[in-house]
């Protein structure tokens, strides 16, 4: 895909959400940002074709370069009203604040994209963004807030 391509997905991925919380979301709408940034310099030095931990390593040694702060594969607690209930494996927290799920499908299902926002839900954490390496061009899904994360709520994808 294009430049200009990329750029039209960055303007909707940067779209502000929620006015009352505007500083805060401008912050982790600069993080998101600079995580699909780092993703698109991946695919498009190796492309498509690969297995999910190539890309989490190429993607890891991109946030090396440009100095970002990252965890792989963690084990988070999940919670049900500040109760462990059960454990939940990451594949990737940036900054302490931004979850990053990998996948290398050709086609994101609704499946991964729901299940990313469960995994939100049970950790209690801000925001995501699904990562798909697996087509001919990255795709990606930012996951919302988890207070705009409710159950009975339709995903919007």
């Amino acid at each position: 895909m294009d430049e200009k391509g990329y750029e039209e997905e960055f303007e909707e991925l940067n779209e502000v959400e929620n006015d009352d919380d505007e500083q805060e979301g401008e912050e982790r709408r600069d993080l998101s940002y600079y995580v699909v940034g780092a993703a698109i310099e991946v695919h498009n030095a190796i492309g498509p074709g690969f297995d999910v931990n190539t890309y989490k390593r190429a993607v890891a040694e991109e946030f090396k370069i440009r100095e970002m702060k990252a965890e792989f594969d963690l084990e988070v607690p999940v919670l049900f009203k500040g109760i462990e209930i059960g454990r939940q494996h990451l594949d990737c927290v940036v900054d302490d604040q931004l979850v990053v799920e990998f996948a290398a499908q050709e086609r994101l299902a609704a499946e991964e994209k729901s299940r990313a926002m469960a995994y939100l839900r049970g950790i209690e954490h801000e925001q995501g963004v699904l990562l798909n390496f697996g087509g001919h061009r990255l795709e990606f899904v930012r996951v919302p807030h988890h207070r705009h994360n409710r159950r009975d709520e339709e995903p919007d994808f």
